[in-house]
């Protein structure tokens, strides 16, 4: 059986953010017309999820310590599980996901 624990996330840290222009798809479904209007949100997932340039890893990094410094994310105090919920169609159907975000301990290959 799976070892779960509760984790501190990093989360947007305005209290005035717009989540809406702070979010993006995942990287493999934006588009380039979506990447630029998503980029010109200087605090929008995108600068770490599609990071530009030559070292897009590196770039990502140092976004996100920018972020860090800024306080535009900050880590919560307490360890939680972390709810969430989709809602998405599908033909004519309104489909519902609910799902949490965790830890989970890792065994080596073959431990059992």
């Amino acid at each position: 059986m799976a070892k779960i624990f509760p984790f501190r996330a990093y989360r947007y840290n305005k209290k005035d953010a717009d989540l809406k222009k702070a979010v993006c798809p995942p990287y493999d479904v934006i588009s380039e017309s979506l990447s630029e209007k998503l980029r010109r949100q200087k605090d929008n997932a995108i600068q770490i999820e599609l990071a530009p340039g030559p070292d897009p890893y590196s770039q990502a990094k140092k976004v996100w310590r920018t972020w860090l410094r800024d306080k535009v994310v900050a880590q919560d105090a307490e360890p939680a599980f972390y709810v969430y919920e989709q809602t998405f169609n599908v033909g004519n159907k309104s489909l519902r996901r609910t799902g949490f975000f965790c830890e989970v301990e890792v065994e080596k290959p073959g431990a059992g």
